[in-house]
């Protein structure tokens, strides 16, 4: 079924609509979600947390994000995704201010389950949008679908500049100043989004038809190695600067590591242009997760900054163009409109894995170290690489490494 055209006019539409867009990403992953991992080590210190209650409470955002994405993809027969897409940019950006309210962990929980709530309507709908209105612009399609997920980088970029320096100065206790400065920061950026998506000039109805049954079975292996995708990857970002102020380096490793880490995010859609334009969106799914297992490998390898920053930019360099890939693969398979039905059915699954990662590895590091906990990360990335690959394409893969060798 040929896909309605985003834009009936000759002209292109502006990659700026996706820049603009992607600050909902910047907002929901790279402030709400990733930038808690900064806060975390003060949060622990001044409320007496150990490893395992502060997974919990990311598992309480978690949650509320498998909630979400489960309510989207049943909504999404019904609900016009840009008015989900508002709805969950609103809820993000209130909860996100009132998080530091009370410290009481029955109220932060109940904040992050909120917070975690919306994020999969962003996730999910906007990548959708931003597909539909590149749908007829092979060249770009792929590079305007990264860029709308890069937005995360940013957010992380903000967060690394910011939160480090003024936890080392003004303490612990500046944990809820941190999180005023990230609900602040939020609604600042949620504007041009807000306003964007509003005015968009796209028909929805070709979204809203009724749709057939979606085929499962047909998307298994991706689908699973997705749930592992999502338990490593929060995992990673969860204790990632805990880890290395575990080891000993100062808080501007910190901030630098971060920062690395939101510019490799930034720079994905880029460096993985070609891929995503040409490649079957399986095998870049499973590649740029081979890439997040091997930044998460290198960063075994030692604790300075060369080491910790090369494993951060290949990390941030793959992180987002898993969700790509899914996007990618739902415009190449099915009709328009069941694009964002199928990119919540992944989003679903995803935060099915990050739901337990982060409290399973919370408990393994409290009993045996952090390293074992940030060791399990390394090995569900891998699962999810060969998963997503499949058998055949990882025996291609092997042959063209073989020959490559020889």
């Amino acid at each position: 079924m040929k896909s309605t055209p985003a834009h009936p006019d000759t002209s292109r539409p502006s990659l700026w609509v996706a820049f603009a867009l992607a600050l909902s990403v910047a907002i929901s992953n790279g402030l709400a979600r990733f930038a808690y991992g900064l806060v975390l080590p003060a949060m622990r210190e001044d409320l007496s947390w150990t490893y395992s209650t502060a997974g919990l409470l990311n598992t309480a955002n978690a949650i509320g994000y498998m909630l979400g994405a489960f309510a989207g993809y049943a909504w999404l027969r019904n609900v016009d995704p840009v008015k989900l897409f508002r709805v969950g940019l609103a809820i993000v950006v209130v909860t996100l201010c009132a998080t530091p309210l009370h410290d009481g962990m029955l109220y932060l929980s109940a904040m992050r389950a909120l917070t975690g709530l919306g994020a999969p309507w962003l996730f999910s709908c906007g990548a959708a949008l931003v597909a539909f209105i590149f749908a007829d612009d092979p060249h770009r399609r792929g590079l305007a679908v990264g860029i709308y997920f890069s937005g995360g980088g940013l957010g992380m970029i903000i967060s690394g500049l910011a939160l480090p320096p003024l936890l080392e100065f003004a303490g612990s206790s500046a944990w809820r100043t941190s999180w005023y400065l990230i609900g602040g920061t939020s609604a600042a950026l949620a504007i041009l989004p807000f306003c964007i998506s509003s005015r968009a000039k796209i028909s929805t109805a070709p979204i809203l038809e009724t749709v057939s049954d979606l085929p499962v079975r047909a998307y298994a292996l991706p689908l699973v190695a997705y749930v592992f995708c999502g338990a490593g990857s929060n995992v990673y970002l969860t204790f990632l600067a805990a880890w290395i102020a575990d080891r000993g380096q100062p808080w501007y490793h910190v901030t630098l590591t971060w920062c690395v880490l939101g510019l490799g995010i930034c720079l994905s859609p880029y460096i993985w242009g070609k891929a995503l334009n040409t490649w079957p969106a399986t095998r870049t799914l499973g590649c740029s997760l081979l890439v997040t297992a091997a930044g998460v490998a290198l960063s075994f390898v030692g604790v300075n900054e060369a080491v910790m920053f090369g494993s951060a930019l290949l990390y941030g360099c793959a992180l987002f163009i898993g969700p790509t890939a899914v996007t990618l693969l739902a415009r190449s398979t099915r009709p328009a409109q069941e694009w964002a039905k199928i990119v919540a059915l992944f989003t679903m699954m995803f935060s099915v894995g990050q739901t337990f990662g982060p409290w399973i590895a919370g408990a393994i590091s409290d009993r045996w170290g952090l390293s074992y906990g940030m060791g399990l990360v390394l090995l569900l990335l891998l699962a999810a690489s060969a998963m997503a690959n499949g058998p055949s394409e990882a025996r291609r893969l092997a042959r063209e490494f073989s020959a490559a060798a020889r």
